[in-house]
């Protein structure tokens, strides 16, 4: 994320790394403290996976009065392709030294800033901007504004976010790590209105942090909070949510330029009308589209596409559908998590009618049921 293009170019994916005691763990508001794994393996995963920097927050190491865990910041280095920020103990540009010597690739900066706001400076020219994370965790005021809080949001300091934020951006920061601690864990979405304060606030990038429940969360914070880009931690973790699905429903939302779940590959990637040219549609330009489970062959629902939603679910591999009642293509999942990835698709032989097989997340039905087909049309119970 560089000083002046991180704004305008395309928004990065960064899963969280809480450490405690040597553990991923994930809490609401950093208490409730739930163990999530190995750092290590979880580090290699999301680089496979497609992340684009991985964060890595020893949580503990202001309140306990020590330096960031080297040891354990080495080992995940090792194991990780991707770009490494390392936050948590870091108080001086030595501290911020040993960090980068153990393989991060940036440093960020939380508690030991706003005690000593030159810290930032200080790294700045010793390390590079492109190299300096500001950490900035903030809550609303009941009177208006936002606060910022250091030590996992015990300590108010009386700071005003968005004043702060200004501040760090003149002392060079190349970005800010903006955390809602009202929405962290919380699943409920991310501060838009702090977070588009901020980001209008300043020229630097602004990483969105804290609240991130649904794929339509990381779209609402890139469009309407102003972010550059998105860290999550739980929803990544306790997977409800995969990286290469993420990318998927951002490049749906014109946000990224591709999805890794395509289903086009080489010359056919902008040639979909070879494939949509083989399908009947109706006079009102639909066809029917029933998804059954990839795994067990169960019938998960009946629904309906245009041309476009075919060429939408092409594209990205995940569900696209045609609502009839909003007269809107919409992704299956967006605003409720449930998506479908799609692994195969099948054409009937009158061709007039679509058989997806997908993986899908959660429920299929509306009502909150696997499947739409669960009603016995003989039982008169039912």
């Amino acid at each position: 994320m560089l000083r002046d293009s991180g704004k305008h170019s395309e928004p990065k994916i960064l899963p969280c790394l809480d450490i405690c005691g040597g553990e991923v763990v994930k809490g609401q508001h950093f208490a409730n403290l739930r163990k999530a794994g190995d750092p290590v393996e979880i580090a290699r995963k999301y680089a496979a996976e497609g992340a684009d920097e991985l964060v890595f927050l020893d949580i503990t190491a202001t309140e306990e009065r020590r330096g960031t865990l080297l040891p354990l910041v080495e080992k995940v280095a090792a194991v990780c392709s991707i770009p490494l920020t390392v936050g948590g103990g870091i108080d001086s540009v030595a501290a911020a030294r040993e960090v980068l010597d153990a393989g991060a690739a940036r440093v960020s900066v939380n508690s030991a800033a706003i005690r000593r706001p030159e810290l930032v400076s200080e790294l700045v020219a010793a390390v590079g901007a492109e190299n300096v994370i500001v950490a900035i965790d903030a809550r609303a005021r009941e009177s208006g504004g936002y606060e910022v809080v250091i030590q996992g949001g015990k300590v108010p300091t009386g700071k005003d976010a968005v004043e702060w934020a200004r501040e760090v951006a003149v002392l060079g920061a190349g970005a800010i790590l903006l955390t809602s601690m009202d929405r962290d864990g919380a699943n409920k979405g991310y501060d838009l209105p702090m977070t588009r304060a901020v980001a209008d606030a300043v020229d630097i990038p602004v990483i969105a942090s804290g609240g991130a429940g649904v794929p339509q969360d990381f779209i609402d914070v890139l469009t309407v909070g102003g972010a550059a880009s998105v860290l999550a931690a739980g929803i990544f973790h306790f997977d409800r949510l995969s990286i290469p699905e993420l990318r998927a429903c951002l490049y749906s939302a014109g946000l990224l330029s591709s999805s890794p779940l395509t289903l086009l590959g080489g010359d056919s990637a902008g040639d979909t009308d070879r494939y949509t040219e083989r399908l009947r549609f109706n006079a009102q330009g639909l066809i029917p589209a029933v998804t059954v489970d990839a795994e067990t062959n169960e019938v998960l629902m009946l629904a309906w596409q245009n041309k476009e939603a075919v060429i939408a679910t092409l594209k990205s591999g995940l569900m696209h559908y045609y609502s009839r009642s909003r007269r809107e293509q919409w992704l299956k999942g967006l605003t409720s998590g449930h998506l479908q990835r799609v692994c195969d698709i099948l054409i009937d032989c009158d061709q007039d009618t679509l058989l997806y097989r997908v993986e899908q997340r959660g429920a299929a039905c509306h009502l909150g049921t696997r499947s739409c087909f669960v009603r016995n049309l003989l039982d008169d119970k039912e």
